[in-house]
This record gives C-alpha cells, structure tokens and sequence, in this order.
C-alpha cells in the first residue's frame, strides 16, 4: 500500500539495520537510543489521534517497516476513524508493532493528523482522518 509512502521511506532510513532495545507505550528505543513515538500534529474540536506501542521483540535488526491494516472503522455516536498498525520486521517476523488510530471527532464533523517522530524530530504524517 501506498498510504504515506514518503513518511515511510524517511523513517526507514532512519533506523533500519538497528535493534529494538525497549518499549513502552509510548516510545520504542533502539539499541543506539534512538527513541520514536508518535504525535497528534493537527486537530480541531474533539478530534483526536495516537499511536501506541504494543508489542516488542529485541532480537534481530530491523529490515523493513510497514504501514499495514489501514481501514477506516464507523464508531458509536456517529463518528469514523482510521486505524493502522505500524510493523518493525526482521525479515518477515516482527520485531515491534503500533497500533495507531485518528479520528473525525464527535459527529464525524472534524479531523485529526498522526505524525511520526525520531528523536523528537517529525518525519511526517502516517494516519489521518478528515470530515466525510
């Protein structure tokens, strides 16, 4: 898929061929600490968006990353938002995953702007939501 291509590609060239050192959360941290997390850059209202680590292995260097599952969901209460999960792979195995979510806000009248940083600087947009 091509959904944030660009942002992908710059977050690869920063920490391919490195090993995850930890997570929490909010942050994975790479074996020469680099640490990346992620941000709701741009909203208005209600809207809201986010990105949480859930899951890590320490072994093997990262060969590839992947923005995969990219689907808008319709919530309760009249709202939508687009989910995503961000894959660190080692080979084919993962080695860390995010699950990241934006969304339109209450009434699904607003929007929401996920971005991705390494070492508090933003390489770019990876989720988004807009009004329908």
């Amino acid at each position: 898929m091509d959904y944030h291509k660009d942002t992908i590609q710059k977050l690869k060239e920063k920490i391919l061929l490195k090993k995850v050192k930890s997570l929490s959360k909010d942050v994975l941290v790479l074996d020469d600490d680099t640490k990346i997390h992620f941000e709701c850059t741009d909203s208005d209202c209600c809207a809201s968006a986010d990105g949480v680590w859930k899951s890590a292995e320490t072994d093997g260097l990262i060969t590839d990353i992947q923005l995969v599952d990219v689907k808008k969901e319709e919530e309760e209460w009249g709202e939508s938002q687009m989910v995503a999960k961000l894959v660190v792979l080692h080979d084919q195995n993962p080695v860390a995953q995010a699950q990241l979510r934006a969304d339109n806000g209450n009434g699904d009248y607003y929007f929401s702007i996920l971005s991705v940083f390494v070492n508090d600087d933003e390489i770019g947009k990876i989720l988004e939501s807009y009004y329908d």
